[in-house]
């Protein structure tokens, strides 16, 4: 059987469209919640899903410890040798959890994960998935080495890190720790780990078949998660995190998939990040928002 670890803070208004997505997963007979250290109504509600729900289980933080310290209390709570790490925006499609545990099985694999559809404002699931099933982007960019997981492949693929949504044998864990150091938005936190998964020998796959949806965008965040960090904090952390990461795992990533030195890739992403996410994207959004100014006006 599986357990799913959900670490929560401040998400009143997406946890019980999202817990009941994982409820009536095949395999799953236990959902452990992680509060950290919420400060809205998530205690009530998640009071009221578990008097609906057996299967529920609750680990409160006093304070915000963040995501690796409440995925490592997920573990050690856990009963299960199977665990599937869930996120509080984030919806199962009814045979997500089936399929992973499928994939995992006949590849002999320690971590895989499936398809994460990000939707836009308004989207529905279709609409979602069929527009990233139009998008021609490769499943990890090597140059900065990140992924890609919407887009769908025609088979089952290896490769070296998934996103946080994946499933894994708990005897991953006895050699490899969740690591706490990645600080502010904890960007490279499961990265960190699963390359040093990769390092232990172990395989990691990821599954076209299996399919969830990021709501992150649909609602309005009131507070919660690392989505609410100002954008020049957030990137501040991405490249910082990223520095880090590169500086434990470079030399064995050159081994078999990067070509580049470390500093060229750190100013590589670094660039990027700054270019594309602080600047393109802000300069298209001004740009937009003065259209409309004018488009209202006459």
């Amino acid at each position: 059987m599986i357990s799913i670890i959900v670490p929560t803070y401040n998400r009143e208004e997406f946890l019980e469209k999202t817990l009941e997505s994982y409820i009536h997963q095949k395999y799953v007979d236990e959902i452990l919640i992680i509060n950290d250290g919420s400060t809205d109504s998530t205690d009530k509600v998640l009071e009221d899903l578990r008097r609906k729900y057996v299967i529920i289980k609750i680990v409160k933080h006093d304070i915000n410890k963040g995501l690796a310290a409440s995925r490592i209390d997920g573990i050690l709570e856990s009963k299960n040798d199977l665990i599937l790490f869930g996120e509080d925006d984030v919806i199962f499609e009814k045979d997500y959890v089936e399929k992973l545990f499928n994939c995992l099985q006949q590849h002999n694999a320690a971590i895989v994960g499936g398809r994460v559809i990000s939707k836009l404002e308004n989207e529905t699931d279709d609409e979602a998935l069929a527009r990233w099933n139009h998008l021609k982007l490769p499943l990890i960019d090597y140059r900065y080495f990140e992924g890609n997981f919407g887009v769908g492949t025609d088979k089952d693929v290896e490769v070296p890190f998934l996103h946080a949504i994946y499933l894994a044998n708990k005897k991953v864990f006895k050699n490899v720790k969740l690591e706490t150091y990645y600080k502010g938005n904890e960007y490279r936190e499961e990265t960190d780990l699963q390359i040093s998964v990769l390092k232990e020998g172990f395989k990691i796959v990821f599954c076209p078949g299996a399919i969830c949806y990021h709501l992150a965008k649909l609602i309005k965040n009131k507070g919660g998660g690392v989505h609410t960090m100002n954008k020049i904090s957030y990137e501040y952390w991405t490249i910082k995190n990223n520095n880090l990461f590169l500086k434990r795992h470079h030399e064995f990533l050159r081994r078999s998939w990067i070509k580049k030195s470390r500093m060229i890739m750190a100013v590589d992403f670094a660039i990027n990040r700054i270019f594309y996410y602080l600047i393109y994207r802000n300069i298209g959004r001004w740009c937009r928002n003065i259209w409309k100014k004018f488009s209202h006006r006459s």
